[in-house]
């Protein structure tokens, strides 16, 4: 089990991943059908500076509430809780309430998941960037 940040755009959009990937020196991209493409991020030791980042500037949309989920999933591969069952439970439940939720196979593998409520998002305004 490893974390996975992504972002996924159409193809005409490739420019702008490259870019991203330029600023965070970190990841990869690659195609997704004939029509997406896909900026990611999985190493445990590449993920920290996707973290960094959005910890320095925090988002402010709703996405902000799939973030801290992430970041909580992060924070409990990186100590080793996943390789126990409470750990991977309590990641499970926490992918559930993340925006796509639990692919079908994992609805199959865990039919008692409960999820997890997401964390509030409360839009605040934007803030200086000064």
């Amino acid at each position: 089990m490893r974390p996975v940040f992504s972002i996924t755009l159409h193809l005409k959009d490739i420019s702008l991943l490259r870019e991203i990937k330029n600023t965070f020196k970190v990841g990869n991209i690659s195609t997704s059908g004939t029509k997406a493409v896909i900026y990611s991020v999985d190493s445990l030791k590449e993920i920290p500076v996707i973290i960094n980042h959005f910890d320095q500037y925090p988002l402010i949309t709703n996405k902000l509430s799939d973030y801290l989920i992430f970041k909580e999933c992060f924070d409990i591969i990186k100590q080793g809780e996943h390789l126990h069952e409470k750990g991977l439970l309590k990641i499970v439940a926490l992918k559930s309430s993340l925006n796509l939720g639990l692919p079908e196979k994992l609805k199959i593998a865990f039919p008692n998941n409960k999820g997890k409520l997401r964390p509030d998002y409360l839009f605040t305004g934007i803030p200086d960037p000064f």
